[in-house]
């Protein structure tokens, strides 16, 4: 037989399963007791508060309660607490609410809201709540209020509750959010100041939600993907790399490990690929939850190919030296097998590098001594103890201007920067000009804390290809602006000029050649004061100089005695060489260039070069010079020829049906200086009416082969009305792509006059 406690026990099971209420008459089916014994329990359980009632009409629907036991909540909750009966009058309020609250009545409990003074619990934020509070839903809300002269932000919380007289009630919980709100406020102040910040950065700068959308980029983001704010913001616009990286590190981003950095291709607006390094760092909230993503990315893409273009180059230079030293290991096979292994190493570079252009060299960073291969005292003229073996001696000969950017490259790569320690720098030659050097080393060894101990590495000459750079742009020059000139003395100064600017040399002048006279004489100079100039004439003087073998050949001369004539010095006495270059015309020569440098001892062979190629680009815009000047006295001659027989020369186009004549003007009031005008005219129209069948026959004739020659006497009718009669004979002399007739050209006679005399005559 079941007690009052097991009866009990199955009425709440019931409830539990039945969330939307019973009555008694199913609850005393189900059990099969009397329906008085379940209305007796439920009145048990209703002073317990472990039962809740709800009257719809005559029926009343019991639930199971969801009110948790105020004995509860006064152990486990630390906030500020009030608590209400049914008819909302206050059962209780802890230790924290009076010290909250402030000044509260010492008689509280029995009292409605409305009696106690306390606003807070009339604001109407919760007020309208109670009610729904007491029929067990609990209420969460947030308020402002003013409580013993402070302002606070709290977060109201209604909860149904269990009393501790087993009844139901409710309890008011103010959680304190204050802090927070003020927070917010700084926080969102910072917002605002990040964000003037970040907007003017160059790097591209964004944030989005875990889900890709965006919540800000800056202004270089919007730039570089085409788009402005609006198109983006709220929107998931990321590149798929980016995307994928996110997704792909998801579970990765943790507030202790929150950054990572990638690196990445980005296809442009306008289709062009940009390499990207972007550092994401994962938000989180105060309960360590991925709220956000900011993102900073920067273009490397020139570094990224430069240092495309540095490996490929450093792979070029492994892959020939490794080339080199297989072939000197099979040339040299016996003897590496008898000598140790370094031994053999070394070998066989000091070989290889002795067949090649390179010269190696090796350079202790803590005594400052180097040693260089035999092969660069040759490249600089001078002796193996000139050289010495301090690193200051080889700094010397280093050219000014380059000697800061070649210390700058050696910091970079013992610092780490770069790979390879790489230059291209000038070098005195004991002659005084500078040859241009290639280096290329690495540290190979380092002390415990990193400190480079020792550097060794490869040189080379490279003047050559530096002086055909030179070469080119000097004939590119010259070419261009000679062809603009039509006498030799501009023509020679303008390569003077260039070719000292080019050649490092310091002045120079030109003589021209009278061949008559088998003598030279001044033409031009370029950077000689006038007291240079005039001496020069005295230069054949010189027993080291010949003008006249120039003619032949060109000739570089170190001067070793000074220019003196009649024991008299002059200003050329502080020069160390001179180049004498022959110009010719037709094999002739025309002239000779002389120029001069006060650093050079000899000429060096790139210069030479350079002189040489500028003499042969002189020598063909001077055969053009003398070709015009021909041309023109032949076109004297004919318009003399021309005007003596009263004659024009004519050219009929068959194809545009233009005439152009070519009749002698006199240019000088006396005197037989004629030249030729040029007139065109459209030739069938001005023919006469009368004559027009007749001429045209005549050209069609000499087309088609009836007669040999074009010929035809005829009237032409100038644009003022007058008649001129005219005598043409003529023959074709040019026929186009199609080998048909284009031009008919013969000569013209005026015979106007003649017309005339025979008219009057008759």
């Amino acid at each position: 037989m079941k007690n009052d406690d097991d009866e009990i026990y199955l009425i709440l099971d019931i409830l539990e399963s039945n969330p939307d209420g019973v009555i008694i008459k199913d609850i005393a089916s189900e059990l099969n007791l009397n329906r008085d014994t379940i209305a007796r329990h439920l009145r048990v359980l209703l002073m317990k508060g472990d039962v809740e009632i709800k009257q719809i009409g005559p029926a009343k629907i019991y639930y199971k309660s969801k009110r948790v036991p105020s004995s509860v909540l006064k152990n486990f909750c630390p906030h500020p607490q009030v608590y209400f009966n049914k008819l909302m009058r206050v059962c209780e309020v802890n230790i924290e609410f009076r010290q909250l609250a402030g000044p509260v009545p010492e008689v509280i409990v029995g009292k409605k809201p409305d009696e106690l003074g306390i606003e807070l619990l009339l604001d109407e934020t919760i007020e309208l709540h109670y009610k729904n509070a007491l029929n067990g839903r609990k209420i969460v809300k947030y308020l402002y209020t003013l409580l013993n002269g402070n302002n606070y932000y709290f977060k109201a919380v209604l909860l149904p509750v269990v009393l501790e007289d087993g009844r139901a009630g409710l309890c008011l919980i103010l959680i304190d959010k204050t802090a927070s709100v003020d927070s917010k406020t700084i926080n969102e102040k910072s917002e605002d100041f990040y964000r003037a910040i970040v907007e003017d950065q160059t790097e591209y700068i964004c944030r989005v939600l875990p889900d890709g959308t965006f919540t800000y980029a800056n202004r270089a983001y919007c730039e570089m993907r085409g788009k402005n704010p609006d198109e983006l913001i709220g929107r998931k616009f990321l590149p798929l790399n980016l995307n994928k990286i996110i997704s792909d590190n998801l579970s990765e981003f943790t507030a202790d490990n929150p950054v990572v950095t990638e690196e990445i291709q980005v296809v442009l607006p306008k289709g062009e690929i940009s390499w990207q390094q972007w550092k994401i760092r994962g938000i989180f909230d105060e309960n360590q939850k991925l709220t956000e993503f900011q993102m900073a990315g920067r273009d490397f893409t020139e570094l990224k190919r430069a240092e495309e273009q540095i490996k490929m180059y450093h792979s070029n230079l492994e892959i020939l030296v490794r080339e080199r030293t297989n072939e000197l290991q099979a040339i040299n096979r016996e003897l590496i097998e008898e000598i140790s292994e370094r031994k053999e190493t070394e070998e066989r570079l000091n070989l290889a590098i002795e067949g090649s252009k390179y010269v190696f060299w090796d350079w202790n960073l803590i005594t400052d001594k180097v040693v260089f291969g035999r092969k660069l005292t040759e490249m600089l003229g001078i002796s193996h103890k000139d050289m010495g073996d301090n690193i200051d001696l080889w700094a010397a000969r280093v050219h000014p201007e380059d000697l800061d950017h070649v210390i700058q490259s050696q910091k970079d790569h013992f610092s780490g920067l770069n790979d390879y320690y790489e230059a291209e720098y000038r070098m005195r030659h004991r002659d005084g000009y500078y040859v241009w050097m290639y280096a290329i080393g690495k540290v190979s060894s380092r002390s415990s804390d990193g400190t480079p101990i020792r550097m060794s590495g490869l040189q080379s000459d490279i003047s050559e290809k530096i002086q055909i750079k030179k070469d080119f742009e000097l004939q590119k020059l010259l070419l261009n602006s000679l062809a603009q000139v039509s006498g030799l003395k501009e023509a020679a100064e303008l390569c003077l000029k260039n070719a000292i600017k080019y050649t490092g040399l310091n002045s120079g002048c030109f003589y021209i050649y009278d061949g008559d006279n088998d003598k030279f004489s001044f033409l031009s100079s370029y950077g000689l004061d006038n007291g240079e100039t005039e001496c020069l004439t005295n230069i054949e003087s010189h027993p080291e100089i010949n003008l006249k073998y120039s003619g032949a050949e060109p000739q570089y001369i170190s001067i070793k005695n000074p220019l003196t004539n009649d024991n008299a010095s002059h200003g050329l006495n502080d020069y160390k060489s001179v180049a004498i270059v022959p110009v010719k015309y037709n094999n002739i020569l025309a002239g000779i260039f002389c120029l001069f440098s006060k650093e050079f001892d000899n000429i060096p062979d790139s210069t030479r070069n350079t002189l040489e190629s500028a003499s042969e680009i002189l020598n063909g815009t001077l055969l053009r010079i003398k070709t015009d000047d021909e041309m023109e006295k032949t076109q004297k001659h004919l318009a003399f020829a021309l005007n003596i027989v009263n004659m024009a020369i004519f050219e009929i186009n068959l194809k545009n049906e233009m005439m152009t004549f070519y009749y002698p003007v006199n240019r000088m009031i006396k005197g037989s200086d004629y030249r030729l005008k040029k007139v065109k005219i459209p030739w069938k129209i001005s023919l006469h009416p009368e004559d027009y069948e007749k001429v045209t026959k005549a050209i069609e004739d000499h087309i088609n082969g009836s007669v040999p020659y074009y010929r035809s006497t005829h009237r032409v009718i100038s644009d003022d009305g007058s008649v001129t009669w005219y005598s043409n004979s003529g023959k074709i002399v040019e026929w186009d792509d199609k080998n048909r007739p284009l031009i008919i050209s013969g000569v013209s006679a005026d015979l106007t006059e003649e017309k005339m005399r025979r008219l009057i005559q008759e």
